[in-house]
């Protein structure tokens, strides 16, 4: 079974069938916060508990966030809708690898639109190495953005300083 498939369903031109916000939800529910799955159905239900819990649940959430990206190319995409969705549920799930791609992105594009989920992203995270690479990147993007863009990034990096 594709693995891809099965989470976003068939692509139609450059349309999700399911945002990728439902994804990170499906993966979530998915893998379960408690690391336990049941198994069975009715009244014969049993629990069982996953090997490392939590941890090996949020592995393979990025292996398949991974998946995503090697299927369907997200990470590349000209679409910066799809492209900007897709690199913040990287950014939120912890993927590290797609950090040079938030960078190329942020200094690419000027709009708001794109700008303010992905420095909120980045900021929000409890990693310190996430929020100095977000103000690392505004310092060397800064003077490319509007100068209503720069305000509100920086009323963001401000924010959760």
């Amino acid at each position: 079974m594709d693995l891809c498939r099965s989470i976003v369903g068939p692509v139609c031109g450059r349309v999700f069938r399911r945002t990728l916000c439902e994804v990170l939800e499906l993966l979530r529910y998915h893998w379960g916060a408690s690391g336990e799955e049941e198994e069975g159905c009715g009244r014969r239900k049993k629990r069982r508990k996953r090997r490392g819990g939590i941890l090996d649940g949020w592995q393979a959430v990025i292996m398949q966030i991974a998946a995503l990206d090697a299927h369907y190319r997200l990470s590349e995409s000209r679409d910066y809708e799809v492209k900007v969705a897709f690199l913040q549920l990287a950014i939120s799930s912890g993927c590290k690898e797609y950090f040079g791609e938030v960078e190329r992105t942020l200094k690419q594009v000027g709009r708001m639109k794109y700008l303010r989920p992905l420095y909120t992203a980045l900021v929000q995270g409890s990693a310190e190495e996430t929020k100095m690479s977000a103000r690392r990147i505004f310092a060397e993007a800064r003077d490319t953005y509007h100068p209503i863009a720069q305000g509100v990034v920086e009323s963001i990096l401000a924010k959760h300083s």
